[in-house]
């Protein structure tokens, strides 16, 4: 796995700080946002063992370089240093042990053994833009001396495949105007929740895999006039999936030439205008630096104006960021597009048809536009909310979120009121619908509380979230509730809140839960009361076998994939994963469940990778079935690893992983010196 570090350096901050002689004072405040972005990614261990066979003398001057070429046995470059961009591999040492060095300096005693581990991972577009990758040859070159006598050994290249590689786009949006307490004013304005959003694309060849992003909240890092000022970072969603109270956003799989949409909501305690913002990030040297980076630079920023859909015929429902870019009004779409917006605001004409079946009529012309196009009006409710439906003249209904008021500071505490309508391939032609006689209600949280719970035993239960209005979008988000603690989504109007509280736990625990139709809000206080329990110690553990360690080409052999429950509470919802190696096909498996387990599939092909539930003292075993492929010399590695569900922690990671290596004639590099006598059942 390959993390890396996102930066988003906020944005200046321009507030309405306080009155002096009538004069209004701008404050300026700078706040940071970390994130830190990780997906799996291709790494090949490399491996050499060398034996001094020899009774008395050491191997001096002992020099290795590892050497790389293509499937024509031309050399290609490989480089240690991490802004060496022309090179196709990063390499390093990883371990070392029974050596001091190999860089010319070393010494083997007698009868001593050295183990030398390097770390090689691809640049982007080493694997070309094919499933089936490239082939590299990787060899070396081994010299050392022992005595009057100096010896080279040139180690006969094996191939490695190096698949093609994702490169993520990023994407990020933040609008203009926040929205919070006016301190010019006497009364208390309340605070409205805004997006943080990303379009995150997948343009290079391959696929990035368990791809995750996760945020810390907002801080604050200067703020010269000591503002009371609060920013929060409420929650996540993907894919507009329901905002939950994680920061977490995971996008599990992003193939090539898709793209992902992410949102953090978030608010301020007062009023202000974003008036700069940057983000940038730094990756690892020790993973490769600038030269491995599948992030491609520079990560772009917009000006977020609002979210619509670009609903051609065939496109998914999942909403698009509508953003300026200086004077520009560009949409930046889902599948990874991106065009310009045309606006239409000054020639747009509105006439007032009256009240219509009680209903207020309005309609709305200005010019045909191809594309994507834009147009407002003034808001003769003065932002106070409607709803509102807009019918195209052939016929088409718009998209609620296509059709929205919104406001515009001018001066500190005036604002301008508009609508704004977003539409594609437009006829110019609307009749716009006003339910004025109808308010929207507000939200109704159902709950019961206090709810009560035990220090190591989950916490569960559902909330149901309704609206008079059935064809509203709700979320709900969880303020300040207990850390490790999640609001998911599951269906209908119900969502579930889920906790494992610890010992540390114990007492009473308040937060808010906050529900939205997209115009309206409402709150409702919750309190847990969390009593003593027997201390939860989860541990899950995994073991991967075939109990051999040399292979035959062609040999027909099984695995055995344990996960076994080795704490004293039950889990649910842990991530089990296998990686076998490439140098095994035909693979089939079959689940066994024991003691309380169940297995998710009874049988299947490829690797796993199954979410399981896991009783305490139960165990699920996989027989994984396949057959060798590969050349003589490889080495034939199966991972496994099973993770915990989010806000659970593993008293003992240590049992999370395992490996079964094996070697089919040797290893990686032929040298003859590689002991391959172990014949121990992994």
């Amino acid at each position: 796995m390959k993390q890396l570090k996102l930066l988003a350096l906020l944005v200046l901050l321009q507030i309405a700080s306080f009155q002096l002689s009538a004069q209004t004072v701008c404050a300026i405040v700078k706040i940071e946002i970390r994130q830190e972005l990780s997906f799996e990614r291709q790494a090949f261990d490399a491996k050499m063992v060398i034996s001094n066979g020899l009774d008395i003398l050491s191997l001096e001057n002992l020099n290795i370089d590892v050497l790389f070429q293509d499937v024509d046995g031309n050399p290609v470059l490989a480089s240690s240093d991490p802004d060496n961009t022309n090179a196709l591999f990063f390499i390093r040492i990883d371990s070392i042990t029974g050596v001091n060095n190999i860089d010319g300096s070393g010494v083997l005693n007698a009868g001593e053994v050295a183990e030398i581990h390097w770390l090689i991972i691809p640049a982007p577009g080493t694997g070309g833009l094919t499933p089936a990758g490239i082939r590299y040859g990787v060899g070396a070159t081994v010299s050392y001396t022992y005595g009057e006598e100096s010896q080279t050994v040139n180690v006969v290249p094996d191939f490695i495949t190096v698949a093609p590689t994702p490169l993520l786009k990023l994407d990020y949006f933040l609008p203009a105007d926040v929205f919070g307490d006016n301190p010019l004013t006497p009364e208390v304005e309340p605070v409205e929740p805004f997006d943080l959003g990303l379009r995150i694309s997948n343009t290079g060849a391959g696929f990035a895999d368990n791809l995750k992003i996760e945020s810390a909240q907002p801080k604050i890092i200067e703020n010269d006039q000591g503002l009371l000022i609060d920013f929060q970072l409420l929650g996540t969603s993907v894919n507009d999936a329901a905002v939950s109270n994680s920061l977490l956003a995971d996008i599990g799989r992003l193939d090539a030439g898709k793209s992902a949409m992410v949102s953090w909501l978030m608010q301020s305690s007062l009023n202000g205008e974003f008036v700069s913002f940057e983000a940038d990030f730094v990756h690892s040297d020790d993973l490769g630096g600038q030269l491995t980076s599948l992030i491609d630079a520079p990560i772009d920023t917009h000006i977020l104006f609002h979210r619509v859909k670009v609903d051609y015929a065939g496109r998914d429902q999942i909403r698009d960021f509508l953003a300026y870019d200086e004077d520009i009004l560009r949409v930046y779409e889902s599948n990874g597009g991106q065009s310009q917006v045309i606006d239409e605001s000054s020639s747009n004409v509105v006439t007032n048809l009256g009240i219509v079946d009680g209903k207020q009529k309005y309609q709305v012309n200005f010019s045909a536009i191809a594309g994507a196009g834009f147009a407002r009006w003034s808001d003769p409710y003065n932002g106070v909310k409607q709803e509102v439906t807009a019918f195209r003249s052939d016929g088409k209904l718009l998209p609620s979120v296509n059709i929205w008021q919104y406001r515009i500071e001018t001066d500190p505490g005036v604002f301008e009121f508009y609508f704004g309508l977003f539409d594609v391939d437009s006829t110019g032609q609307y009749e716009i619908i006003i339910n004025a006689n109808e308010s929207n209600m507000e939200p109704v949280i159902t709950v019961i509380s206090p709810q009560h719970g035990e220090a190591g035993t989950q916490l569960q239960f559902n909330i149901e979230v309704t609206d008079s209005n059935p064809s509203d979008a709700l979320t709900l988000v969880a303020i300040g509730a207990p850390s490790g603690s999640s609001v998911n989504f599951i269906s209908g109007n119900t969502w579930q809140f889920s906790w494992l509280p610890q010992s540390a736990d114990v007492g009473i625990a308040n937060f808010t839960l906050n529900a939205s139709d997209g115009t309206a809000q409402t709150t409702a206080h919750m309190q847990l009361i969390i009593a003593a329990g027997a201390t939860a110690d989860p541990n899950l553990s995994v073991a991967i076998s075939n109990c051999q360690s040399e292979l035959s080409l062609n040999q027909s052999i099984v695995y055995e994939l344990k996960a076994t429950n080795i704490g004293n509470i039950d889990i649910n919802s842990a991530t089990l994963l296998s990686n076998l190696s490439e140098h095994l096909d035909t693979i089939t498996w079959t689940c066994q469940a024991f003691d309380g387990a169940n297995c998710p599939q009874n049988n299947g092909n490829g690797n796993v990778n199954h979410v399981i539930d896991i009783p305490t003292g139960s165990s699920l075993t996989y027989l994984i079935s396949a057959n060798v492929t590969g050349a003589y010399n490889d080495i034939v590695q199966t991972d496994a690893s099973i993770q915990m569900p989010s806000g659970i922690t593993d008293i003992d990671v240590n049992d999370n992983t395992a490996t079964d290596s094996d070697i089919i004639t040797g290893l990686i590099f032929k040298s003859g010196f590689e002991d391959i006598n172990n014949t121990t059942c992994n």
